[in-house]
């Protein structure tokens, strides 16, 4: 029930949900390595119960965004060399069925509504979950990029991609 596409600002997605979890990171090659500006991704949690209990007793606002990571989004270059960004729970992610709207401190660059199969079978129009849009940003001089990779290393706190896309310089 998932729309073949999805929007966000100018971007436009082709959605293909995956989802990564504890030692099951999701990895995408490009096939033919190239320059790229950076990646942007549409991601959402999928926590346990008792993984949303352990976050809440664990996670610092004040804290190191490396030391709460609750997934990472890796560039892999040709010559080796990796650019990362830790994604932490309530800055850059959040539960895909949650209200976002409670939360003023997000760094995604925007949140995209979508329906659950059960709210687009009542109502096309529904729009009653939510993926984030992250985006790791390149330096001008980085090597071409071979593949990017979405980590998940916390265990019950999976990560549904939607949809990833290149930004083209």
């Amino acid at each position: 029930a998932w729309p073949a596409r999805l929007r966000s600002d100018t971007l436009e997605y082709v959605v293909d949900p995956h989802v990564a979890a504890d030692g099951a990171p999701l990895s995408w090659s490009l096939g033919t390595p190239r320059a790229v500006a950076g990646v942007s991704v549409l991601v959402a949690a999928l926590p346990t119960h008792a993984a949303t209990m352990k976050l809440r007793a664990e996670l610092v606002r004040s804290g190191d965004p490396v030391d709460q990571a609750v997934g990472w989004l890796v560039v892999e270059h040709t010559d080796g060399t990796e650019h990362r960004r830790p994604l932490e729970y309530g800055e850059d992610v959040y539960d895909l069925q949650a209200d976002p709207r409670g939360n003023t401190q997000w760094r995604s660059a925007d949140v995209v509504p979508v329906a659950t199969p059960l709210v687009a079978s009542l109502d096309p129009t529904g729009r009653d979950a939510r993926l984030y849009r992250v985006e790791l940003a390149l330096p001008a001089d980085a090597p071409p990029v071979a593949r990017v990779r979405l980590e998940a290393p916390r265990d019950g706190l999976p990560l549904l991609v939607g949809a990833a896309s290149l930004l083209l310089p």
